[in-house]
């Protein structure tokens, strides 16, 4: 213990990088449509014949490019699977962390509330959050416009990040929402007219949906009770913060299949065996630019994200004159992005679906989006028959996907002080990510200190306590994280 501690002191004094970002391949259970289970190895159920063009695609997923973990990777036409792989322990029924595009799912969870009359687009934020001070409106956190001068940025040290700071270092003590209601608001713009991309205005709506509930029992089930349920994933789980707010931002645990299922309620209008799950207005507002997209994207933020409501769509962004982001996928693209590479693509017009999960080490497999849109088309045009139509095609044909730039590392400016918050990132970070991936995932401790190592240079000592269900993470005695699993149904919840 002793020797270790000097260890990490001499990596701390040296100003570690700390990239915040949170092998082989084996085969596994696959779906042949989003409800049925079959099991096949992906030899048997390819020809031989079509394993060279296979090989292109799976090189960018698979191919042990620098950083890139792909988990799951699944494609569906018309409901039924023509792809699938899985790597590193996962299959077709084991969870996975959906990081940001919890977002989109946690949003769609809402627009049930608001459509059952429970609040509104139009009400003002501080009428549900009272020490929110400030003129946006609930459809301004939709548009991810609020104007609240949050941080996403995870360049040099994130400790100066407001999403760390938030999900593990000043948000824990006071509540995700009402750490996000307490920041200023910008002076150069006002909500609604402008877009940036915030986890904090996502963890906005859940508060507001919180405070509209009868009940903390009645809050607690809700999204069991207007979504997971009438989508069949009874074993979904939603995690919340330690004030009992879902963290509509970040920590949603689905199965690859559940998650394509999602996809697919996408492709469908928004109807599941019957039951219209996603409100018509609603579905109408996922396929629309956002109004601050259009105006302005500020720094810091994708200028070419065509964001809608807690969602991205392929769609052209006429204010400013910019075409389609991903020429490869139909124009009716939606896309649920999150952080690590995780993906999935819903085109209704195509009936597609796409999903990918991974652990890649931070966001390296951003550069290679469009490379695998296109060999992806070309896989299932020559291989399979599946004519793609792209957003960007020209006399019927694919728009060649561009050379791969990865682009050079901004370490950014931190402030001297900030780095001694790092000790407290990595274990707050360390225990609650350990907790969720063992009791939430169930996977080994070896393969979450795996998982883990994608996110920090080094682990933190842990504790886990089984029994209780709890796990507690350390670089001295004195100082310590604890996280507890709470159930099912809420997971992991960072207690320090």
């Amino acid at each position: 213990m002793e020797k270790g501690l000097r260890k990490n002191s001499l990596l701390f004094g040296s100003g570690i990088f700390l990239t915040f970002g949170l092998l082989a391949c084996q085969s596994a259970p696959r779906v042949t449509d989003v409800k049925d289970v079959t099991h096949g190895p992906l030899e048997k159920r390819v020809p031989a014949n079509t394993m060279n063009r296979l090989a292109n695609m799976e090189a960018l997923l698979f191919g042990a490019l620098d950083g890139i973990h792909t988990d799951a990777f699944l494609v569906f036409k018309d409901g039924k699977l023509v792809y699938d792989r899985y790597a590193r322990g996962y299959d077709a029924n084991k969870k996975h962390l959906s990081w940001s595009m919890g977002k989109s799912i946690a949003a769609l969870i809402a627009a049930r509330a608001i459509d059952a009359g429970k609040f509104g687009t139009a009400d003002r934020l501080e009428k549900w959050i009272p020490k929110y001070r400030g003129d946006a409106t609930v459809l301004d956190a939709f548009h991810m416009s609020t104007g609240i001068r949050f941080k996403e940025e995870y360049s040099g040290i994130p400790v100066d990040s407001d999403a760390t700071r938030m999900l593990y270092l000043d948000g824990p003590s006071v509540g995700f929402a009402n750490y996000t209601a307490m920041l200023p608001q910008r002076s150069d713009v006002r909500p609604g007219d402008h877009f940036y991309y915030s986890s904090g205005d996502a963890n906005l709506i859940m508060e507001v949906l919180k405070k509209s509930a009868t009940d903390v029992k009645s809050y607690d089930g809700y999204p069991w009770t207007a979504f997971f349920d009438r989508l069949d994933m009874k074993e979904a789980t939603f995690e919340q913060d330690s004030a009992g707010t879902f963290v509509g931002s970040s920590y949603i645990y689905l199965t690859p299949v559940e998650y394509a299922r999602i996809g697919q309620l996408i492709a469908d209008g928004g109807k599941y065996k019957g039951e219209t799950i996603i409100p018509a207005w609603y579905l109408k507002l996922l396929n629309e630019v956002a109004p601050g997209v259009e105006k302005n994207a500020l720094p810091g933020t994708s200028p070419t994200r065509a964001y809608s409501v807690q969602t991205t769509t392929n769609l052209p962004i006429h204010g400013r004159k910019l075409a389609s982001e991903y020429p490869n996928l139909p124009l009716d693209s939606i896309l649920m992005i999150g952080h690590q590479g995780q993906l999935v693509i819903a085109s209704p017009s195509e009936n597609l679906v796409i999903v990918r999960l991974a652990t890649d080490k931070g966001d390296p497999f951003n550069p290679y989006r469009q490379k695998l849109f296109y060999e992806l088309r070309a896989y299932l045009e020559k291989e399979k028959g599946i004519v793609i139509r792209g957003a960007g095609d020209r006399d019927g044909k694919a728009t060649p996907a561009p050379e791969v730039e990865i682009p050079k590392k901004d370490k950014g400016k931190t402030k001297l002080t900030e780095y001694l918050k790092v000790p407290k990132l990595m274990r707050s970070l360390y225990a609650k990510e350990l907790c969720s991936c063992i009791f939430v995932l169930e996977r080994t401790l070896g393969e979450c200190k795996d998982d883990l190592k994608q996110s920090l240079p080094i682990l933190p000592f842990s504790s886990i306590n089984r029994k209780k269900k709890q796990v507690t993470a350390t670089f001295t005695e004195l100082d310590r994280a604890k996280a507890v699993y709470q159930s099912p149904t809420l997971g992991c919840t960072l207690l320090n």
